[in-house]
């Protein structure tokens, strides 16, 4: 037989092995003879290279079935192109078509995975990062949880086995740093807006030993604008827009706001209040360890001087009530005083001086009676008499609180050496009763 027809038989024959085998075992095996699966390509230093394409956008085939008609979904091709516009755009690396796009497997643009450099292309609502099903969406630094957000929205960081969604944070300065640097004004490093019902911010102090860290700090070295600021914009009654609770456990002290200003130059306000009926309103009673004072605009210069006047000092909580009275026929004068006089106030004495006139025989000859009159004496017909009661203040609040009118106490134990105003007697400021505290004052304090 000729040698040509000898090999052109034998490579039928091979040819219509090859083909019985694939058509009878659906598999095809390069460099073994156990395919363990439709392709298996044995190597260990080689690799497949799929076909290169260069890809127009991710919504045109390009690549040609050569069986005529669309490619079947599942074509894998790698890309060479870098071409299209966002969100269709392409870049090299490797796509499969899915029936109506061309998919990046990673890393490049039209994917269906979030990539490592960034994403484009994105659709919001579509496109996200998060769970679909009731599971929470954990987020790890160091193989560690560090966030975790719960399936009903709530934000837990560093709250690992908490079952409180909080910003829980050990031995870090700050747990939320805000850095605004804005050009223009209104630019807020750290912003809360709370439209339903609760509170907008919230600091709460659980720490167990005082370090004079308080729960919320606020700092601004700019000329006026605050290191915090309250506002409230609901105008309901008793709307607050900052407010300051210490809840006393055991026989602490608490300060449920303190503010502190101690300029180089100028005044300081440690605390400022401004309001259209009070300014400031203490619920209960109000002390200084200074002195008191009332401050307008000088009457008289008033764009150059300010006028300073000074409440008066007792050593008993009074009411003073005064006014002026004329003298009838008869030489009397009938005082009427406020008509709640009575329900609170005891104790009265009385001060009277002539007008127009010596009068040394005025006196009072009638003690104030049940309607709130007293009656003056001995005066002259026509002529006046300036006249001041000074009453015992007796309301409610004095009456449940009798202890809250001594004038002399003694201080509490953490109290002791140290003074509500240290400057005055040459001592430190940390000689103040309310400045830092050491752990060895509290401690004494707990026992």
């Amino acid at each position: 037989m000729d040698k040509n027809i000898f090999n052109n038989v034998k490579k039928t024959f091979l040819t219509l092995g090859i083909c019985f085998s694939t058509v009878s075992i659906a598999q095809v095996g390069v460099d073994t003879t156990t395919p363990r699966g439709a392709l298996d390509v044995s190597s260990t230093t080689q690799g497949i290279v799929f076909p290169n394409v260069a890809l127009v956008n991710i919504n045109t085939q390009t690549a040609i079935n050569p069986q005529g008609g669309a490619i079947p979904a599942g074509t894998v091709v790698y890309n060479t192109a870098t071409s299209g516009t966002a969100p269709n755009n392409v870049a090299p690396g490797l796509y499969y078509w899915n029936g109506s796009r061309w998919v990046a497997f990673a890393g490049s643009p039209g994917g269906l995975d979030w990539s490592l450099t960034g994403n484009s292309g994105t659709t919001a609502g579509t496109n996200f990062l998060g769970t679909t099903d009731a599971q929470d969406l954990r987020l790890f630094t160091n193989n560690i949880e560090r966030i975790r957000i719960r399936v009903n929205g709530n934000v837990g960081i560093n709250t690992v086995g908490d079952a409180v969604d909080r910003l829980a944070v050990v031995d870090v300065d700050y747990a939320i740093n805000g850095y605004g640097n804005g050009t223009a004004s209104n630019h807020t490093a750290i912003y809360a807006n709370q439209s339903g019902m609760g509170s907008t911010v919230w600091g709460e102090n659980f720490k167990t030993v005082s370090d004079g860290i308080a729960s919320i700090f606020g700092e601004s070295e700019l000329t006026i604008d605050p290191g915090i600021e309250g506002r409230n914009n609901f105008g309901n009654n008793n709307s607050v827009a900052v407010l300051g609770n210490f809840n006393v456990i055991g026989t602490f002290d608490g300060i449920g706001v303190r503010g502190q200003s101690t300029p180089s130059a100028g005044w300081g306000f440690g605390v400022y209040g401004e309001g259209n009926f009070y300014g400031v309103f203490s619920q209960g009673d109000l002390g200084a360890s200074g002195v008191k004072t009332f401050i307008i605009d000088h009457p008289l210069e008033p764009e150059t001087k300010s006028l300073k006047h000074f409440s008066i000092e007792s050593n008993e909580v009074l009411n003073i009530y005064r006014g002026v009275g004329k003298f009838d026929n008869n030489g009397n004068c009938i005082i009427q005083l406020p008509d709640y006089y009575n329900s609170i106030n005891i104790e009265e004495s009385y001060n009277l001086t002539a007008i127009g006139k010596a009068m040394p025989n005025i006196f009072i000859s009638k003690k104030i009676n049940s309607e709130g009159k007293f009656e003056i004496s001995g005066g002259i017909k026509g002529y006046e008499v300036s006249w001041s009661v000074y009453a015992k203040r007796n309301d409610k609040y004095v009456q449940n609180h009798p202890e809250k009118t001594k004038d002399v106490i003694t201080k509490k134990q953490y109290q002791k050496g140290k003074f509500w105003d240290p400057i005055s007697w040459n001592k430190e400021k940390d000689k103040g009763i309310y400045n830092k505290r050491s752990i060895q004052e509290i401690s004494k304090q707990k026992k």
